[in-house]
């Protein structure tokens, strides 16, 4: 879908001839119950591929018949303008959110069957924008709404809708993320405000630590402290997940160098998540953990990449050649929160994955209480199952109470993680863990020193 209203074209709508106005009404239009009038923005979705498909005279075609649509659907009150390159801008007199919604139906349907062109016929989707006057804004105010029209017809279009009115909530998240984008990128610049927090990964029989999982953490001085899932959200978001993934393991690999210097021969690794979404947009990324782990003097072993389970975007060429690389450097692969989003147990040994971790979800989930245990139990044995069938190590999340890590071990399940082990901790809360070797297991008597 094109773009949003260039300013340009903007500062036309309202400076040429017969501006873009709040309009008069006529003696006999109906007025919304508010009284107030409204800005539409209409665009035509993929206008580019039908010139590319069948030329710029079909396109075009597409384009005028949008057009004539929208006129014929306009009221005698309303003013339609063609922006160009399938867009339209319609200022509406009379148009509150009820109105907006049954009037905007009713375009979408017309807009909705095939354009016939001397190529053939064309289906092309459109996505509408909407913004209404509630604040009685007065001529000055019509650039606002169009503005605001335009941003809803951008949501619209994210989020594969048709029509989209613009809501004071929604701008004021979209400002917000906005500026956490920018924040965010000066945090990476300058290597402040983010840091990394640890969460142990242990034996379930002995309390033993097997590895740490590095959580990143970003303590924004309004918002307070932000967590992994928002920034990563962000990240992704704004482009900067490359930036950011790559931060993560620069720092995890530096602390476990240093963990290696003060407490020698512990052999625990160090877990960084990698979002899917880094691993598709950086080739480069086994070649920069490689440069790590030389520059940081540690074996490809001591490093783990935990991805969650999108496996639709892990399914790709690029993304098993770059776990296949990362496993040939020693690198140990870990599958995050199995069994809750796409995949299929069945498909364990499609992929390089060293350790998969189930979910603490299966127990501890909303819907937890209406299951049956027996179900849970044949879940949970189930996955373990499967895995370890492949020769992968399974790690069973969200632990919380010693009966947790009682039913797990009688599953089959002997490592484990989760708030009721250890939450996650800075360095230094955790090398009383490290220099003990594990930690007391809530069943367990006390044989381990704990934080």
């Amino acid at each position: 879908m094109p773009g949003g209203i260039p300013a340009m074209q903007r500062s036309l709508l309202v400076t040429r001839e017969r501006p873009l106005s709040a309009p008069a009404r006529s003696a006999g239009a109906a007025v919304s119950p508010d009284g107030c009038f409204g800005a539409i923005v209409v665009a035509v979705h993929r206008l580019d591929t039908v010139a590319l498909a069948l030329g710029e005279s079909a396109a075009r075609e597409v384009a005028q018949e949008f057009g004539r649509r929208i006129r014929n659907w306009a009221s005698e009150d309303d003013d339609v303008r063609d922006l160009g390159d399938g867009r339209f801008a319609v200022i509406v007199a009379a148009l509150d959110r009820v109105v907006a919604t049954a009037r905007c139906a009713v375009l979408a349907d017309l807009l909705a069957t095939a354009v016939e062109t001397t190529r053939g016929p064309v289906v092309r989707a459109a996505a509408i924008g909407v913004a209404c006057d509630e604040e009685r804004v007065t001529e000055p105010g019509v650039p606002e709404l169009l503005m605001r029209a335009d941003q809803a017809l951008g949501w619209a279009a994210a989020g594969n809708e048709v029509v989209r009115i613009w809501d004071r909530e929604d701008a004021e998240r979209e400002r917000l993320a906005a500026g956490l984008e920018l924040r965010l990128q000066e945090a990476l610049r300058t290597g402040s405000e983010l840091f990394l927090h640890y969460q142990p990964e242990v034996g379930l029989r002995d309390g033993r630590l097997v590895a740490v999982e590095a959580l990143v953490r970003w303590r924004h001085p309004e918002l307070g402290m932000v967590g992994a899932d928002m920034i990563v959200s962000i990240a992704e978001a704004s482009g900067l997940i490359v930036a950011l993934g790559r931060w993560a393991l620069e720092q995890a690999c530096a602390q476990r160098a240093r963990w290696a210097a003060r407490f020698p021969g512990t052999d625990f690794v160090v877990h960084v998540n990698v979002s899917p979404t880094q691993l598709q947009r950086d080739p480069g990324l086994p070649r920069y953990v490689g440069a790590l782990l030389a520059r940081h003097q540690l074996r490809g072993c001591q490093l783990g990449v935990e991805l969650t389970e999108e496996v639709r975007t892990l399914d790709s060429p690029r993304a098993i050649a770059s776990l296949a690389a990362l496993r040939r450097l020693g690198v140990q692969i870990v599958i995050d929160d199995f069994g809750v989003a796409h995949s299929s147990p069945a498909r364990l040994d499609d992929f390089p994955f060293d350790t998969v971790k189930i979910d603490g979800r299966f127990i501890h989930g909303p819907g937890a209480r209406a299951r049956t245990s027996e179900t849970t139990r044949y879940v949970v044995s189930t996955l373990v199952h499967l895995a370890e069938r492949v020769g992968m190590v399974v790690v069973a999340e969200g632990i919380e109470t010693p009966g947790d890590i009682a039913e797990l071990v009688a599953l089959g399940c002997h490592r484990g993680q989760g708030n009721g082990l250890l939450a996650a901790v800075d360095a230094q809360r955790l090398e009383p863990v490290i220099a003990a070797g594990g930690i007391d297991l809530p069943t367990a008597g006390p044989r381990r020193a704990a934080v």
